[in-house]
């Protein structure tokens, strides 16, 4: 795996992990939301 690789994968878990974190506080705010 190159270098580049990596920092494409970070980038993408870093932007999926964002996103479930937004969906808890969102699911704790809502609790009809179930999008993730």
């Amino acid at each position: 795996m190159t270098l580049k690789e990596q920092e494409v994968i970070m980038k993408v878990t870093v932007k999926e992990g964002i996103k479930g974190f937004l969906g808890l506080l969102n699911s704790k705010n809502n609790l009809t939301y179930t999008e993730f």
